[in-house]
């Protein structure tokens, strides 16, 4: 293979966007010529290879209706196509559910493979016309892949020919930094990561000296900063904002917690084990369940219950040698998700496709 696409929605600063990243360096050191297509605007929250061309289409604008999102997605299309033609990749690797979708469709009249990659769970798209259209056009893809196997179980039987792939992780080494009394959250401030839950759950604990610190922006910033001043929290919960460099929180922390209703496999999650911290996770669809194992290397509680999350809070802030089995444990992680890890799977994948795919690139 000697020219790869990438297409994205954009370029901001969420899980896909940072896979994206690792993955282009990466496959820039082997010398594969590459194409970024972000849907949006050509700005990046995280590093590009600088060799890596990129192609902002300027369509990721909200839709005012069915009809606007009707005309808005056939433009989408062609620009996609015009950018495709141009770029005249041997294949695409596109992220996420709606980009997928499009990238099969603009794709298929050039004649060029296409990996469908999911960063989510099946869930997390509400819209009856995307899933019909998932139902539709997956199998037309050269492979798609997945986070999870209880994902791919429970919603993927129309695709019993999906692949079930991580992300690379880029772990840093292991720091003998002391851990700090800080409880850490980290994501996009959206109503299903449950930072709300998280707030009124920490804002109950009267024992220990703790911090709980979130990084992440969002829509929902405002509506948690009036959360956060009705408790009376304002010195002891602080929203950080996006964080481009991500890991020293996590080697500060003593503790990290995922309150999200809903998770593919959740990026932040991973790294904070990697890093030592003792982790807390509501046991959200699908994947924290498919790396913790409970009292081993973190700790799982029911989906959504308060109390149960303070209560493994305190258990932790109150029990050190349970809260030190676990930063003990959870860095093991790392032999599962690191980038010379997974990276060869993905190029394995690609390999078979092109291998398996008579002509790639063809004009139309």
């Amino acid at each position: 293979m000697k020219r790869l696409a990438f297409v994205i929605s954009s370029l901001g600063a969420g899980g896909a966007e940072k896979v994206l990243s690792l993955m282009s360096h990466y496959l820039a050191q082997k010398g594969i010529s590459l194409t970024l297509i972000s849907l949006g605007d050509s700005k990046s929250f995280y590093p590009l290879p600088a060799q890596a061309k990129i192609i902002a289409l300027g369509e990721c604008r909200s839709s005012k209706g069915v009809i606007d999102s009707l005309f808005q997605n056939l433009r989408r299309i062609q620009k996609l196509r015009q950018a495709l033609r141009a770029a005249r990749p041997d294949l695409i690797l596109s992220f996420m559910t709606e980009t997928n979708i499009l990238s099969i469709i603009a794709a298929k009249s050039l004649g060029i493979p296409v990996i469908a990659s999911e960063h989510t769970n099946y869930l997390w798209q509400p819209s009856r016309l995307w899933n019909r259209l998932r139902h539709l056009l997956y199998p037309l893809a050269s492979a798609t892949t997945l986070l999870t196997q209880r994902d791919k179980e429970n919603h993927y039987g129309f695709l019993p020919q999906a692949k079930i792939l991580p992300n690379p992780f880029d772990f840093p080494p292991l720091s003998p930094t002391p851990k700090e009394k800080i409880i850490l959250g980290v994501g996009r401030l959206i109503k299903d990561k449950g930072f709300d839950r998280l707030i009124r759950a920490f804002s109950r604990i009267s024992i220990g000296d703790y911090q709980l610190l979130i990084a992440g922006e969002g829509e929902e910033r405002v509506r948690l900063e009036e959360l956060i001043q009705s408790l009376g929290m304002e010195e002891k919960i602080h929203l950080l904002g996006s964080q481009k460099e991500i890991y020293p929180l996590y080697e500060r922390a003593s503790i990290f917690v995922l309150s999200s209703s809903m998770e593919g496999l959740s990026n932040a999650l991973i790294e904070a084990m990697s890093m030592g911290c003792a982790v807390i996770s509501f046991d959200c669809p699908y994947g924290p369940s498919e790396v913790i194992t409970p009292q081993e290397n973190g700790l799982l509680v029911p989906l959504h219950d308060e109390v149960a999350l303070q209560e493994a809070m305190e258990r932790l802030i109150q029990e050190e040698p349970l809260r030190q089995k676990l930063s003990q444990n959870a860095p093991k992680v790392r032999e599962r998700f690191a980038i010379d890890r997974v990276m060869p799977q993905w190029e394995e994948l690609m390999r078979s496709i092109l291998d398996s795919t008579p002509s790639c690139s063809k004009e139309s």
